[in-house]
């Protein structure tokens, strides 16, 4: 199967370098005390990157469709499987909370903030492995 560089793809590129670009500015350009012109560019990218990312799925095909739904959902799976593992690990003891964030003077709620940022990527790292695994092995 092959696929428009500006199809399906191009608009899930397009999302990811959006995205990108905003978290530079925002990281690396902004001053730190900008925080509410910092928020309005991450919403604003945030919205317009979804809305491309899903505009996506108009070009997307039934082996696509069946494709990414697989992907999220045993990648989400063992996301959260790989998550609770930590959460486990932590509350334990096993694993001390510096180790994992090693930054001085923390907030309760920047550990909240980060604990959910971790989940998501490590279920979207989840659906990486899970997508190349059913999609690499079929190219011929």
């Amino acid at each position: 199967m092959h696929y428009s560089k500006l199809g399906y793809w191009g608009a899930q590129a397009g999302a990811i370098v959006l995205m990108a670009l905003a978290a530079i500015v925002v990281l690396w350009f902004l001053p730190p005390q900008m925080i509410l012109l910092k928020l309005i560019i991450i919403a604003v990218a945030l919205f317009v990157s979804v809305t491309m990312a899903l505009s996506a799925y108009r070009s997307a095909d039934e082996v696509i469709l069946q494709t990414h739904k697989t992907a999220w959902f045993w990648g989400g799976i063992a996301g959260m499987v790989i998550a609770g593992v930590l959460a486990i690990a932590v509350f334990a003891q096993a694993i001390p909370i510096p180790n994992l964030m090693p930054y001085p003077l923390r907030r309760p709620e920047d550990y909240f903030a980060d604990g959910m940022l971790a989940v998501l990527l490590i279920e979207a790292a989840g659906f990486v492995v899970f997508w190349a695994y059913h999609n690499l092995g079929r190219r011929g």
